[in-house]
C-alpha cells in the first residue's frame, strides 16, 4: 500500500511538471513572438536574434506578420578613431569609412560621436577599446552583474520506504503513551478533590473495606430489606395458590373438543347439500312418471 502512494505521489509531481513545462513553454513563446514583432518594427536583426535565427537574418515587421530576410556576412578588419566623444568603431568597407550600427551586426556610415559610451556592442557582446603607447585593441567586457533568473525546483526530494516504522506505530503500545495516562488520573483526582471536601482517602475504598461492605447497614437498613423480601415472597405463594384453584386446563381442553365436534358436524351437513345439488341440479320437485 505504502509502494502504491509512492507511485501515485511521484506520478503526480511528474505531471505537475509536465504542466510547469507546457505553460512556461507557452509563455515564452508568446513573450518571444511579441518581442520580435516590437523588434521588428525598428531593427529586423534583433528581432531575428531574439527568435535565435541564423546569424545575420533579419525580420521586417507588418503589424502581427514578419517577413525574413537572409543577409550575407562581411568579414572586416576594426580599428578605432579618437574623437570627443571617445574611441570610435571604424573600418573600410567598399571604399568607404564605416562603423558598426548599434544592433551590433549592421552596417552604418561613419560620424564622430555615433557611439555616446566608451563600451560598444559587437556581435552582441560589449567591447572597449584598451590601448598602450604602441598598439590597442577592442577587448571583451566581462559581466559582473547577472540578471536574476527563476528559481525553479533542482530536483523532487525522494520518498523512503519506510513500511518497517509504520509497522511499529501500529502497535497498541504506541496509542496510548503512559504519560498521558498519568496527566488523565492526575485530573481525575483534581476534579475529585474540587467537588469534594472530604479528602481523598475517606473518598477512596480499600479492599479491606470491600470485603466489608455488608456492614456499612444499620440493623434498620437490614429489616426493611427482610420485610420486603418476605412480603414479595407471600404475594408470589397466593398469586401460585390463586392459579392451582381455578385450574383452566380442563376447561381450555373441553371448549377445544366441542368447536371440533361442531367443525365435523358442520362439514358433514355441507357434504350431505352437496350430494343433494348434485342429484337434483335445476331444484325441481321429484314426480312419479306413468307409462302408458
Amino acid at each position: 500500500m505504502h509502494e502504491q502512494f509512492k507511485i501515485s505521489v511521484e506520478t503526480e509531481h511528474e505531471n505537475k511538471l509536465a504542466k510547469e513545462i507546457r505553460d512556461v513553454y507557452c509563455q515564452l513563446s508568446k513573450i518571444k513572438r511579441t518581442q520580435a514583432i516590437i523588434l521588428g518594427q525598428t531593427n529586423g536583426l534583433l528581432a531575428a536574434a531574439a527568435l535565435s535565427l541564423p546569424i545575420c537574418s533579419r525580420l521586417n515587421g507588418f503589424g502581427q506578420a514578419m517577413t525574413l530576410q537572409q543577409c550575407e556576412p562581411r568579414r572586416i578588419l576594426l580599428s578605432a578613431k579618437e574623437t570627443k566623444c571617445g574611441f570610435q568603431p571604424l573600418f573600410t568597407y567598399s571604399e568607404n569609412n564605416c562603423t558598426i550600427g548599434t544592433d551590433g551586426w549592421s552596417i552604418h556610415p561613419y560620424s564622430d560621436c555615433f557611439w555616446k559610451t566608451p563600451l560598444i556592442n559587437i556581435n552582441g557582446y560589449p567591447y572597449a577599446w584598451e590601448h598602450n603607447d604602441t598598439n590597442g585593441d577592442w577587448v571583451k567586457q566581462d559581466a559582473t552583474i547577472h540578471t536574476p533568473n527563476l528559481d525553479l525546483i533542482a530536483e523532487f526530494e525522494e520518498l523512503h520506504l519506510n513500511n518497517f516504522d509504520y509497522t511499529l506505530k501500529r502497535h497498541p503500545a504506541h496509542n496510548i503513551l503512559e504519560m498521558e495516562q498519568l496527566n488523565i488520573l492526575n485530573e481525575l483526582v483534581g476534579k475529585l478533590q474540587e467537588g469534594e471536601p472530604k479528602s481523598l482517602s475517606d473518598i477512596i475504598v480499600t479492599e479491606e473495606q470491600d470485603n466489608k461492605i455488608g456492614n456499612m447497614f444499620s440493623w434498620f437498613d437490614t429489616l426493611k430489606i427482610i420485610s420486603i423480601a418476605t412480603i414479595g415472597f407471600i404475594l408470589f405463594l397466593i398469586c401460585l395458590r390463586a392459579w392451582i384453584a381455578c385450574n383452566p386446563f380442563p376447561k381450555l381442553i373441553a371448549h377445544l373438543k366441542t368447536k371440533y365436534k361442531r367443525g365435523e358436524i358442520e362439514q358433514a351437513t355441507d357434504i350431505e347439500h352437496a350430494l343433494r345439488t348434485e342429484e337434483n341440479p335445476n331444484n325441481l320437485p321429484r314426480t312419479n312418471s306413468r307409462h302408458h
